[in-house]
């Protein structure tokens, strides 16, 4: 039978199906699973996943996507630990160590399957993307988190969708809630301390709102005009990267761009706390030496005192498993859907995105909104 067109699809036609979001949270039978039997027949080839994406190694996206459609993923980095030694086992995380290693690893891994590349501000794109692109037919796409300069019809962005939009509360929430509970077995309190944001996109405006509500100094450093009127329209303080490090007890980078080494480092008051929340891990080879302390803070030593590097240079987002609340799960679900429709060859277009954002919705509405038909 032919796949129906998109357009005469009803969302009253899948209410009796297991909701998406539940799904995501561990459950089998997904919503969206009937969706693609109705659209199109799934590909008997199982898809890669290449992700540097920061959710991707949650379980309940990794295990959603395996169960789905056969798909596996490889990880650049595991950030989260897991309780089932057999999830470890069933996915693929790189050890590489340079950009070349991680190409290498990721045409290994692809070598006989179509891929779909899950990327967080195009960080894996921007480091690998030209080999991505020699692996020719079996590149299927990226799904990605940025407004593109040149989007194309292999390239979904959820960058201002609605859905992710809804959820960015909940995500800056949780951020600063890892950062807190990173500094506290140091007997470091967060609250009215002087924080310098350095970034201020969207993530980076999220998680300076999210720290003013917890009654800190936020001090912004941004670079682009029109964020910095939003900034000062948001009633941020301005400062140049280096007023702002001297001034501030902590420093939390947001730019989606390494900005942190050796040099910022050596502007930093002493006891300065630094933390990462962008796709960008801190990685100056000059802040790590033999004077880390344990896996989770790296101290630097600075003529006559001494600064903190948190989560040793990692990015913190999620990094103690934070409860951001069932609205987290609307980014999970675009995700998981826009990379089956790279997957399986769903039309991208505007229309057909729209409709498959209508099924998310209805699907969380009726998990957790008590909303009947």
């Amino acid at each position: 039978m032919d796949p129906k067109p998109i357009g005469s699809l009803d969302v009253a036609e899948l209410r009796n199906a297991a909701p998406l979001c539940r799904y995501l949270s561990g459950m089998v039978d997904p919503l969206y699973q009937r969706v693609l039997s109705t659209l199109r027949p799934p590909p008997t080839d199982a898809c890669v996943v290449v992700s540097c994406y920061l959710f991707a190694d949650r379980e309940p996206l990794m295990t959603a996507l395996d169960e789905t459609l056969g798909i596996r993923l490889v990880v650049p980095r595991r950030r989260l630990p897991s309780d089932d030694p057999a999830f470890e086992q069933r996915y693929v995380f790189s050890s590489a160590t340079t950009d070349e290693e991680l190409a290498d690893e990721i045409a290994s891994v692809t070598a006989t399957n179509p891929f779909v590349v899950l990327d967080s501000y195009l960080n894996l794109n921007r480091r690998v993307g030209s080999r991505l692109k020699e692996l020719g037919s079996r590149y299927l796409g990226t799904v990605e988190d940025v407004p593109l300069l040149e989007p194309d019809d292999r390239t979904v962005s959820i960058f201002g969708s609605l859905l992710s939009d809804i959820s960015r509360p909940s995500l800056a929430d949780s951020i600063v809630y890892s950062i807190d509970r990173l500094m506290r077995p140091n007997n470091w309190v967060l609250r009215g301390r002087i924080v310098l944001v350095v970034g201020f996109g969207r993530v980076g405006e999220d998680v300076a709102r999210a720290l003013r509500q917890r009654e800190c100094r936020v001090l912004v450093c941004e670079i682009d005009p029109v964020r910095k009127l939003v900034a000062v329209q948001a009633g941020f303080e301005l400062v140049e990267l280096t007023r702002g490090l001297p001034d501030s007890s902590v420093v939390v980078l947001a730019t989606g761009k390494p900005v942190f080494g050796a040099a910022e480092a050596s502007l930093l008051a002493g006891d300065a706390i630094v933390a990462s929340v962008s796709s960008n891990d801190i990685r100056s080879a000059e802040l790590f030496d033999d004077q880390a302390d344990g896996d989770e803070l790296v101290t630097v030593g600075l003529p006559g005192r001494q600064a903190h590097i948190l989560n040793r240079g990692e990015v913190v987002n999620f990094r103690e498993d934070a409860v951001v609340g069932p609205s987290f799960e609307l980014l999970q679900a675009e995700l998981f859907v826009s990379v089956l429709a790279l997957a399986t060859g769903l039309p991208l277009d505007d229309d057909s995105r729209d409709f498959r954002s209508r099924i998310i919705a209805d699907a969380w509405l009726r998990t957790y909104g008590n909303v009947q038909d």
